[in-house]
């Protein structure tokens, strides 16, 4: 029968029958004193997925979100656990990652005497990380408001939705009204450009003497990947991947791949300089780590974007933007340049730059390359050494590497739990410095509880590096805390119940390492590299 033809029960019932109704049967969470009503007794058909904190579980529900492309519940303990999460939060909102945050609240005739543990402003509080927030005006409202959550953290742009709930809420019995039957309603589609503005497009790239691409995260799935490519081929047209893209739209093996568009403006527009037509697919333009030089594009290159996001489109700093479903979009003007007959010989390869890594993850790559298969997906934590991965770990299919999409330190093990999760049949790799794997070490222990098989490779070089890099370049001396002596990862790992090894920075050694055989579940491997 129905949910909404069935007699009406508690907020509870409701609720879990929205769950039910968005597939969303795993469920995140750190229990707290304000979870305890919705989480008594679930029914057998919902998962729930425990942590030992709440950024530690954000993250993991970042990563499972992102791999399965479906909102995802993670449930929050009020104030503190939503202050503990938001590190995580904004990571998971730079990479419009579909949460549903259900956090908890004190009961309702108490928030108005600032009890312990209500939370003075459910809606303030993350707001900077979240598309929309709200804490139902009764208990009545509660399932509606929950499935408001589902259809906004998954509609473009996509990201999380924030919903607090009182404890006493659960149990109250749920009157018939028209708001309930709202979760049983559905939202699809996404509009591809219009007709007249794709057959501009079209002939503009047509006739465009170097075009260009450069992609975003927002054509990595199976729609969009192998379009871009099909797009990259008619135009014989060199590829960029915007700055420390979160996700790979494009595979790096295809012999247009130049690599990651230069962090900073100068550069950047110096890159595109030889190309008259710039096409952005699915990212911004640009995120600059660093802006020397204005403007940021040389005279005579014009640029075309395609974004579902109004606004990342308000805050591009150069050229044209068209809102569309961007794969969709990718797929037409394909199908544009065929009716054209429009399709340029390959050129010789693009000049690649030299790509550096950082001591340790250089030696980590080659042993990576020799060992993990191409099905494997790759989570990654350190941004000075990017480029040099993309060179040195091909990626070859959709959802094959991930990144810290606000460049926030913790987002890796912990995604890489999540992302485990949802493609159990998939090699699953972390690849993290000793600094940032310190922000969420806890996720270990959700990786044990479920037995995931992912492999944690650590590189230890005694502090952080990309903060030392970056006082190299801006000639600061004698800044504090910037060496991290005296921590045993391995002992930590096992501390967890997680096989450890510890090897030099040897690509011999890292693969004897990845290849040992080891019980089921998840392993660290320490690569230690000598301090500067």
């Amino acid at each position: 029968m129905p949910a909404a033809a069935r007699p009406p029960g508690t907020v509870r019932d409701a609720v879990v029958d929205v769950l039910r109704h968005h597939r969303a049967h795993v469920l995140f969470g750190n229990p707290g004193t304000t979870e305890l009503p919705f989480l008594a007794d679930l029914p057998p058909d919902l998962r729930y997925v425990a942590g030992l904190n709440e950024s530690s579980v954000t993250a993991i529900a970042d990563g499972y979100a992102q791999a399965t492309g479906r909102p995802v519940l993670v449930n929050l303990h009020t104030a503190p656990g939503l202050g503990n999460a938001m590190g995580s939060l904004v990571n998971a909102y730079a990479a419009g990652s579909p949460l549903v945050v259900l956090t908890g609240q004190q009961r309702r005739d108490l928030i108005g005497a600032d009890a312990i543990l209500t939370n003075r402003n459910p809606v303030l509080l993350p707001l900077g990380a979240v598309k929309h927030a709200e804490e139902p005006a009764g208990a009545q409202d509660v399932p509606a408001a929950l499935a408001r959550a589902f259809h906004l953290a998954g509609l473009p742009p996509t990201g999380p939705v924030a919903v607090s709930v009182p404890m006493d809420d659960w149990d109250r019995p749920l009157r018939p009204a028209p708001a309930t039957t709202a979760i049983t309603t559905r939202v699809t589609g996404g509009a591809t450009a219009p007709a007249d503005v794709l057959e501009e497009l079209a002939d503009r790239l047509a006739a465009a003497r170097s075009p260009a691409l450069v992609v975003g995260p927002g054509t990595d799935d199976r729609r969009g990947y192998w379009a871009v490519a099909e797009l990259a081929d008619r135009l014989a047209a060199p590829v960029w991947v915007t700055p420390w893209a979160h996700r790979l739209g494009f595979p790096t093996d295809h012999p247009g791949f130049v690599g990651q568009l230069p962090l900073d403006s100068g550069p950047a527009a110096a890159a595109l300089e030889p190309h008259d037509l710039v096409l952005v697919l699915g990212g911004p333009v640009f995120r600059y780590m660093f802006a020397e030089q204005w403007p940021a594009l040389a005279p005579g290159t014009e640029l075309v974007a395609l974004t579902d996001d109004p606004g990342q489109a308000a805050r591009n700093l150069a050229g044209e933007t068209v809102l569309c479903d961007v794969p969709g979009t990718v797929r037409a003007l394909c199908r544009a340049l065929a009716d054209r007959g429009s399709e340029r010989p390959p050129g010789p390869p693009p000049a690649r730059p030299p790509a550096e890594a950082t001591p340790g993850y250089a030696q980590a790559a080659l042993a990576l390359h020799q060992v993990m298969p191409p099905e494997a997906v790759l989570v990654v934590e350190p941004p000075q050494s990017y480029e040099y991965l993309l060179r040195a770990l091909p990626r070859t299919r959709p959802g094959s590497l991930y990144f810290a999409a606000a460049c926030g330190l913790g987002f890796a093990l912990g995604a890489a739990v999540g992302i485990q999760l949802a493609e159990p049949e998939r090699p699953v790799v972390a690849l993290v410095g000793d600094g940032a794997v310190q922000y969420n070490l806890q996720a270990l222990w959700t990786a044990v509880l479920e037995r995931l098989p992912i492999t944690v490779l650590v590189v230890n070089n005694g502090g952080y590096g990309i903060l030392k890099d970056f006082a190299d370049r801006g000639r600061l001396s004698a800044v504090p805390a910037l060496d991290l002596p005296h921590i045993d990862l391995t002992a930590l790992a096992r501390g967890y119940q997680v096989p450890a090894l510890r090897v030099p920075a040897d690509p011999a050694r890292i693969a004897a390492a990845l290849r040992t055989p080891l019980p089921p579940g998840p392993r660290l491997i320490e690569v230690v590299v000598p301090a500067r």
